[in-house]
């Protein structure tokens, strides 16, 4: 048999190394091939976890976001100066219903967003470890 044939003949794991490039060195797709069930379930099982806690952590820092909005907005409620220093704030022109029910929505969103965000985070502490 001629050296040529026997290069194709010559088998690495039952792929002949003329296939693989005439060596036999081997790239990442060809090696990912031959992983074994182990490994597959350990890349696998990483990717997965990597996934859920990228996303676990993206939404507890939405929740914190809602939180800052939310704080900032009640916070605006409560400025009643007037637009310049000439101007005062009219008695009939203040709506104390209105107010008040904005207010109280602002207060249950909040306390629902940190409850939300007590959770969230320590869930993700038992899951994944800390943030």
């Amino acid at each position: 048999m001629s050296k040529d044939l026997e290069a194709v003949v010559e088998v690495d794991a039952g792929v002949p190394t003329s296939y693989l490039g005439g060596d036999k060195e081997v790239g990442e797709f060809y090696s990912s091939l031959r992983r074994s069930n182990s490994k597959i379930r350990e890349d696998r099982a990483r990717v997965i976890a990597s996934q859920a806690r990228l996303n676990f952590r993206r939404a507890i820092e939405d929740l914190q976001i809602q939180i800052e909005r939310i704080e900032m907005d009640r916070s605006s409620l409560i400025d009643l100066s007037p637009t310049n220093s000439m101007n005062l704030i009219n008695v009939n022109d203040f709506d104390a219903i209105a107010y008040v029910t904005e207010e109280l929505k602002y207060c249950k969103d909040l306390r629902n967003l940190r409850v939300q965000l007590e959770e969230a985070t320590s869930r993700y502490t038992r899951l994944f470890g800390s943030l």
